[in-house]
């Protein structure tokens, strides 16, 4: 088995994203932590409500088998009472029988900033993902900081992990490692064991159970940053499960 290029340690959480690349970051840190992780060590997946069937049920399987506890996290409009910031108090916990299927935590978001995600203002990855994981995480008790991001004289002060956080990112796809590789408390184990595609594939071929969604289904069924080829397939494959009467 493969290991990763720096020892794990705590505070952290793993973000497991539902795809195969993350699926085998988690089992290689898993390997490396003796086959457990320690309390401040905390598998995180953030459900939109978009995902396919079948991500839920592989992210469900990855956990059973592997005996890993991983939390389920969603979006929510109202923030959670109590609180520290505003920022990262719009989440809730969920599991594989409570989590959304239907978009209901996209819906909420877009009918809170009244407007959709685009390609220069991706809010889905910000709230839907990256704010609800650092919610659970900061109620879980990881380190948080605050730091002002404003430009222009203009104060904007907003909530960021003071944690490291582990992305299941390979080496064969350059504009997310070059987007990734320099921030603070971002570790890259696929990236910086040279791990591409076909590795992650081969290791999947070797598992007794795999990902099992239709192809360019992907994490969000009908994700704006797809082709069109994409979307049409994913769309014709199975249009009630894509929600287009919804759309």
């Amino acid at each position: 088995m493969l290991t990763v290029a720096c020892m794990l340690q705590g505070p952290a959480i793993v973000n497991v994203s539902g795809g195969r690349s993350s699926g085998m970051m988690l089992r290689l840190l898993l390997d490396e932590a003796g086959g457990a992780f320690p309390a401040d060590v905390v598998p995180i997946f953030a459900n939109t409500g978009e995902e396919a069937e079948g991500t839920l049920i592989f992210v469900r399987e990855i956990a059973e088998r592997w005996n890993v506890p991983i939390r389920w996290v969603e979006f929510q409009r109202e923030p959670v009472p109590g609180a520290a910031f505003d920022d990262v108090a719009h989440f809730r916990e969920v599991d594989y029988c409570t989590a959304s299927r239907k978009g209901e935590p996209f819906d909420a978001m877009v009918d809170w900033k009244r407007y959709l995600p685009n390609p220069t203002q991706r809010i889905c990855t910000e709230w839907l993902k990256v704010r609800a994981a650092l919610g659970l995480a900061a109620s879980l008790g990881l380190p948080i900081k605050r730091e002002d991001v404003g430009r222009n004289g203009r104060k904007d002060v907003r909530t960021f992990a003071d944690f490291d956080q582990y992305l299941g990112i390979r080496a064969d796809e350059p504009s997310r490692v070059a987007k990734n590789i320099g921030k603070d408390h971002v570790e890259l184990p696929l990236a910086s064991r040279k791990i591409a595609r076909g590795d992650v594939l081969a290791f999947w071929r070797s598992q007794p159970f795999d990902l099992d969604i239709r192809s360019g289904e992907g994490n969000c069924r009908l994700c704006f940053e797809k082709g069109v080829p994409q979307l049409r397939n994913v769309a014709r494959g199975a249009p009630d499960e894509a929600g287009l009467s919804r759309w």
